[in-house]
């Protein structure tokens, strides 16, 4: 699912859910690479990163259904969104303030990365 390259030029690879964030070793983040159906996403240059992925668990049956996967990066006082919503079947990029980021709510879970041109691209 994404791909993190560090200043010290090493790499960690994760395939599976946000679970694996957490895992990550805690060094500076040059850039992030996301991959997921037929997108790829790179995050570069910003100060921390962070994302989201909302799933709709079913009650009466087994198993979740990814909603939306929001990929985050910071820089200054805001904060650099790219958002798949799987549900309406579109993509779209948001700009939302520090601490507000996510339905207005801050969240846990930033990396530190190292901040100077930030650059989102879609390869």
């Amino acid at each position: 699912m994404y791909k993190i390259y560090f200043e010290d030029n090493s790499i960690f690879e994760s395939s599976s859910d946000k679970s694996e964030w957490n895992k990550m070793p805690s060094k500076s983040i040059v850039k992030i690479e996301y991959k997921f159906e037929n997108n790829t996403v790179l995050l570069e240059g910003f100060e921390a990163y962070n994302h989201v992925v909302e799933k709709i668990q079913f009650i009466n049956k087994q198993g979740q259904y990814i909603t939306k996967i929001i990929l985050m990066g910071k820089h200054n006082t805001q904060v650099y969104q790219i958002i798949f919503d799987f549900q309406h079947k579109r993509a779209y990029q948001k700009i939302t303030k520090e601490n507000e980021e996510y339905n207005e709510n801050k969240i846990t879970g930033w990396k530190k990365g190292i901040g100077n041109k930030p650059i989102i691209r879609l390869l």
